[in-house]
């Protein structure tokens, strides 16, 4: 795993605060792709999550659980995601009961994951 960089993080947060594209709005676009992909891979749930400074954010969450969707967000020391945004390599985890840096993540369990893929 490579260091983690702050200035990396910066610019990447910027380009993220850039695009315009955070709200509590949900994108039709991505719902309806998010659940092409759900049925298309036979998955239960697909989340677009963006990783900002101290939360993960849903852009879209076809499939949660009815309580995380209409929150949108968790924190981001809870975020799954957050593995991907550090390390900047897809995780692809195929028992998250099994993965200590999922199994006691609230959000996997809460969500009944039983695997994760993620990608940058």
């Amino acid at each position: 795993m490579e260091p983690f960089d702050i200035n990396e993080e910066k610019e990447r947060l910027l380009e993220l605060y850039g695009m315009n594209i955070l709200g509590y709005t949900p994108d039709t676009v991505l719902d309806t792709f998010c659940e092409k992909v759900a049925k298309l891979f036979d998955v239960p749930t697909c989340v677009v999550s963006l990783v900002l400074e101290d939360r993960q954010w849903f852009k879209s969450s076809y499939g949660c659980p009815v309580e995380l969707a209409q929150a949108r967000e968790t924190s981001r020391d809870i975020s799954f995601c957050t593995h991907v945004v550090d390390t900047k390599r897809p995780l692809i985890v195929r028992e998250v009961s099994k993965d200590p840096r999922l199994r006691t993540t609230p959000s996997c369990s809460n969500m009944g994951l039983n695997s994760m893929p993620g990608f940058p």
